[in-house]
């Protein structure tokens, strides 16, 4: 499924327009016994500011998000941790040299990297999923707090990924203010 679009409001009710592909993950023209492949439109309705959950058992999830402009000084979560928790890592996508310098390469911090190979956190001094105090309850604008108060005014402007580990929780959103 592909959305093509983002949400139109239609009254009370949020409308979602997408790309279906009914075929197979290859990328071929036919799929199994034959059949050709078909692409439909789709439309997913739902009410208005009802939105879709990250729903994460007893094992928990990781959440990194693709690379953002920081534009507040607070981060708030939407999300129901009532019978578990929520927390959160900042990282900023930064160089990584080799462990011993002896090579001469660098990459920039892959999205699912949390640890480089060397066991090395790439997330900001104090900013670190462990250090952040857990989310416990259902907020739907709960301000994320890490123990050592670090200030996210010094982040202002820069580029991040948030690591949201949820477990036994439903994250709905986040938003920098």
């Amino acid at each position: 499924m592909r959305l093509d679009c983002p949400p139109l409001r239609v009254g009370d009710e949020d409308w979602f327009y997408a790309s279906i592909y009914d075929g197979d993950h290859a990328g071929g023209q036919y799929y199994h016994n034959g059949r050709r492949s078909v692409i439909r439109g789709a439309l997913y309705v739902q009410k208005h500011n009802q939105f879709v959950s990250l729903t994460a058992g007893h094992a928990p999830q990781i959440l990194i998000t693709r690379p953002f402009q920081v534009t507040g000084k607070t981060l708030q979560l939407n999300a129901d941790a009532g019978r578990g928790e929520v927390r959160v890592g900042i990282g900023i996508d930064k160089p990584i040299p080799h462990k011993t310098g002896a090579w001469e390469f660098s990459a920039i911090l892959p999205h699912y990297m949390v640890e480089d190979r060397w066991e090395q956190s790439h997330l900001e001094e104090g900013l670190h999923i462990n250090d952040c105090l857990p989310l416990t309850r259902d907020c739907i604008e709960h301000t994320a707090r890490w123990k050592q108060e670090a200030a996210l005014e010094k982040l202002v402007g820069q580029t991040v990924r948030l690591y949201i580990r949820v477990r036994d929780a439903d994250l709905y959103g986040f938003r920098f203010r």
